[in-house]
């Protein structure tokens, strides 16, 4: 799931997980009162849920450029 920070909602990120969707949106600061050092939550969230999983940031950035253009078909 792309989006921007304002995708950045707790409460959705694990049941994406669990349903073997990645959310690639960055860290909205605002969620938290001790925000951590991340770029995108889904970092924080792999690190404690997934023993087997890597994300490379290289390649949530790049995911994450192509979100314009899922914004301007939802534009549409």
């Amino acid at each position: 799931m792309l989006g921007d920070s304002a995708y950045d909602i707790l409460d959705r990120h694990d049941p994406l997980l669990d349903a073997g969707v990645v959310p690639v949106s960055p860290c909205n600061q605002r969620n938290t009162n001790d925000p951590k050092d991340i770029e995108y939550r889904v970092e924080d969230r792999v690190e404690e849920h997934g023993e087997d999983v890597q994300l490379e940031q290289s390649i949530l950035d790049e995911t994450y450029d192509r979100h314009t253009g899922v914004e301007r078909s939802n534009d549409a």
